[in-house]
């Protein structure tokens, strides 16, 4: 259980931080043929790309219609083709897809019109991002539609921009999904599952009954810089599954347990359905009749029973400073009572889906504590005072507890590894073995799993993990592999799950036996989340990589970061790369990801979110990219920086 004082400049629990979502960049998903397919350009200068999906020998040519180009507009197509598009999102796999760069330059501020013809039928990708570098905010809100008809749609969905008053034009969206015609992907522009309807100058509505469908919006608005046309798009994936009713959350009991600690057991959360939740509660202490100013605690901890304990060291420091300060304490109430324990707020989140609130307490609740309350007032302890690590993590279980005396007497070999942590839809470790010593690979046990898992009937091609169910998943790898001791090196969001064990798991991580060393080591993780998630959704249309992590996304990780305290953050040691970017040239890791990261970036991460407020930065390293199959050799292997890391690892 995590606990800490909650600052007066938050008021309350539901200020949860959540980054708007962004767009950066246009993108079309068309048929093409040897008709010529036209799609608007933005204004102004920049930089995009074709991508041919399982049609590698198809030839292309790209041009500009005759108005735009009598307007002065220029475009250069790039001959050289660059394979496997969604390889950073695909494990470094195949995908038989074939992209070519393109840049463009003075197209006039009405904007312009590009035109494609292929050589044979094949979908494409066309995107391109002009140097505005303009991030559209918008906002995506679900509802169920309540419905007797079983034809009717099941939910709708509205995208609504956020830090533009209008469109140049109305918003233009279309229904996307994929159909199987002999073995072939073919793009389907319309579905009877999303119905589009609505389109004003602001917002667009959808209807749908299936999760998985795609809705593609198109967007022209005016840059705010030059004045303008350019070009934005939104891709949303329909997920009924996300679409939780926010249900009543109740303090049903609790009691001080021997060791002088506060348990607070809550119902109202659906455990069937969701496992594990993050369970928040704010707890304050009156004093006479009045909230002490200084009392408000944030407990928090992942429950799979809605049991969360407070370490009563809290509210023994509490009380002593209020005596020291007010004196006596005189019976206020009928229950004969001068000070009074208060659960101001609770709410639970949802770890699987973007830390959504799942239950809310309705009003606040004065714990019926009864037995062993008198613990509670008990003059606190030095280490209380000074707020011990204990009062901030809670207390380790009685089984980790005895495990750890035994260790520390030596009554109990221990077995004691650097375990190295692979990233987001991979398997297998990507450091070189070679590079560390003491060191095993971590495994997916394969348990436990997860809601996507279970209702997929399993995943392919990678890992599509939560990082809490990442986390459950390396306290598995350990417990079954014996390991009692050990330190993490990771790559990619393995840092994110590492960090997130740490936090709210006990674990082998807790009681390393080397002083002085690092818990948590990590190169490229996407702390801050990444850009990515839009080639998760258009590599899911094609049938490429795991899909989007919620946690990945940028507005994701922003909420999962809120929740991490300083003192866990302090234990990371961190690094970032990039490609080297040299002033004439066009430099990038990978064409496919390129259009959607801002420089510098490692082909998956950008640097600047890369970063871990708290943590500590060993720093950049350029020429180096996030994987294999890059521009640049993976940082993974980079024996400099290994060296360092199985030097200092814990274990």
């Amino acid at each position: 259980m995590i606990a800490d004082y909650l600052p007066m400049t938050r008021r309350s629990l539901m200020e949860q931080t959540r980054e708007p979502l962004t767009s950066r960049f246009a993108v079309f998903l068309e048929h093409c043929n040897d008709q010529p397919l036209v799609l608007p350009i933005s204004s102004g200068e920049g930089k995009g790309f074709v991508g041919l999906v399982d049609s590698p020998s198809t030839k292309i040519n790209l041009g500009l219609t005759a108005s735009t180009a009598a307007a002065g507009g220029v475009i250069n197509l790039e001959p050289d083709a660059h394979a496997n598009l969604f390889s950073p999102i695909n494990d470094n796999q195949h995908d038989g897809t074939v992209g070519y760069r393109f840049t463009f330059e003075n197209i006039p501020l009405i904007g312009g019109e590009i035109t494609l013809v292929c050589s044979e039928p094949v979908d494409v990708i066309v995107a391109h991002r002009d140097h505005s570098d303009f991030e559209l905010e918008y906002e995506v809100t679900t509802t169920k539609i309540k419905s007797n008809s079983a034809s009717d749609k099941a939910a709708r969905g509205e995208i609504v921009l956020k830090n533009v008053q209008k469109a140049v034009r109305p918003l233009k969206a279309k229904a996307i999904t994929k159909k199987v015609n002999g073995g072939n992907r073919l793009l389907k522009q319309t579905t009877d599952n999303v119905d589009i309807h609505d389109e004003t100058e602001s917002s667009v509505q959808f209807d749908y009954s299936n999760p998985g469908e795609f809705v593609l919006v198109q967007l022209e608005i005016q840059n705010p810089y030059s004045g303008g046309q350019i070009h934005r798009s939104i891709l949303v994936k329909t997920e009924l599954e996300s679409l939780v009713e926010v249900s009543p959350l109740d303090l049903k009991s609790s009691f001080v347990d021997d060791e002088g600690d506060l348990n607070l057991i809550f119902s109202g959360i659906d455990f069937d359905r969701f496992e594990v939740v993050l369970l928040k509660t704010l707890i304050t202490v009156e004093w006479n009749g009045k909230t002490l100013k200084n009392s408000r605690i944030e407990l928090q901890g992942m429950t799979q029973n809605g049991h969360l304990i407070l370490n009563g060291g809290w509210i023994r420091t509490i009380l002593d400073q209020a005596a020291k300060k007010y004196g006596s304490c005189d019976v206020f109430d009928d229950k004969k009572e001068c000070w009074k324990v208060v659960v101001a707020e609770g709410l639970a989140l949802d770890p699987e889906n973007m830390y959504r609130v799942i239950a809310t307490l309705s009003s606040a609740k004065n714990p019926a504590i009864g037995k062993n309350k008198n613990l509670l007032s008990n003059a606190p302890t030095k280490e209380e005072t000074e707020i011990s690590d204990e009062m901030k993590r809670g207390r380790p279980p009685p089984d980790f507890r005895r495990l750890q005396e035994m260790h520390l007497r030596g009554l109990q070999s221990a077995s004691q590894k650097k375990i190295m942590v692979h990233g987001y839809c991979t398997s297998s470790n990507p450091f070189p073995d070679s590079h560390f010593t003491n060191e095993v690979s971590f495994a997916d046990p394969g348990y436990p799993t997860s809601r996507r898992e279970r209702r997929l009937g399993g995943l392919s091609g990678g890992n599509n993990w939560s990082n809490d169910l990442f986390a459950r998943k390396i306290i598995q790898y350990a417990v079954n592999n014996g390991i009692t001791s050990c330190g993490i090196v990771a790559h990619s969001q393995g840092g994110l799950a590492a960090l997130h064990l740490y936090t709210y798991y006990w674990s082998c991580l807790d009681y390393s036996s080397v002083s002085g060393c690092r818990m948590i080591q990590s190169v490229g993780s996407p702390y801050q989340g990444t850009a990515l998630s839009s080639a998760a959704d258009l590599g899911d249309i094609f049938g490429f990589g795991c899909g989007k992590n919620d946690d990945l996304t940028e507005s994701g990780a922003t909420s999962w970061l809120a929740n991490i305290p300083t003192w866990a953050r302090n234990k990371v040691y961190y690094w970032t790369t990039s490609f080297k970017d040299n002033w004439l040239s066009y430099d990038y890791c990978h064409l496919g990801t390129d259009l959607l990261l801002n420089d510098p970036d490692d082909g998956v991460v950008e640097q600047s979110r890369g970063q871990l407020s708290s943590g500590i930065n060993r720093g950049h390293k350029v020429d180096w990219c996030h994987s294999s199959g890059m521009v640049k050799s993976p940082h993974y292997l980079d024996s400099s920086r290994n060296s360092e890391m199985n030097a200092y690892a814990c274990y």
